[in-house]
């Protein structure tokens, strides 16, 4: 026989409880998140301060990676080989990619190619050893650092490339 109450608690559903949240946790790690980014944008902004104040040839070459990363953007990520260098006091080194730069720990990444005693790779380089860099239009290797004259077929340059490269230099597009 069937019977007439349970068949009728089973079909009426109990006390209407409220729906299931959806997962706060997702608003409570954005929220995390928000928090954690302004706090590291707040100490990044206190380390700059620390830099011009206390050490400016550090924040002048900061300001030098800085506008690697902003060509390096424009040119499509990365660097032809020896078209960019870093100049250190006792290595030049021929830039590939800067990778991240670390201001807890005042170093950069650089991914290198060939050049001289350097073997291409990755390296960590201590920010306050970086001394100047270059960029140049055409590549060119060492047999072109003598007095002779030389010949070297020209390579396509980028325009947006050229007028950013000129652009942060603060020189006047080419002609």
């Amino acid at each position: 026989m069937c019977n007439d109450e349970s068949d009728t608690q089973s079909q009426i559903p109990a006390a209407s409880t409220p729906p299931a949240a959806p997962a706060t946790l997702s608003d409570e790690a954005l929220k995390e998140k928000h928090v954690s980014e302004y706090q590291r944008s707040q100490f990044v902004q206190q380390r700059w301060n620390t830099l011009q104040d206390r050490y400016p040839t550090l924040l002048s070459r900061l300001a030098i990676l800085q506008t690697l990363v902003a060509l390096q953007k424009e040119s499509g990520g990365a660097f032809a080989e020896k078209t960019v260098f870093i100049h250190m006091a006792d290595h030049v080194l021929s830039i590939h990619r800067i990778g991240e730069i670390n201001m807890d720990t005042l170093t950069t990444a650089i991914e290198v190619y060939e050049n001289d005693d350097i073997v291409p790779g990755i390296i960590f380089v201590p920010i306050d050893q970086i001394l100047w860099a270059g960029t140049t239009n055409n590549p060119f290797g060492i047999e072109r650092m003598g007095l002779l004259p030389h010949t070297e077929h020209p390579t396509a340059r980028f325009e947006a490339y050229e007028k950013l490269r000129r652009t942060l230099a603060g020189l006047p597009p080419l002609g």
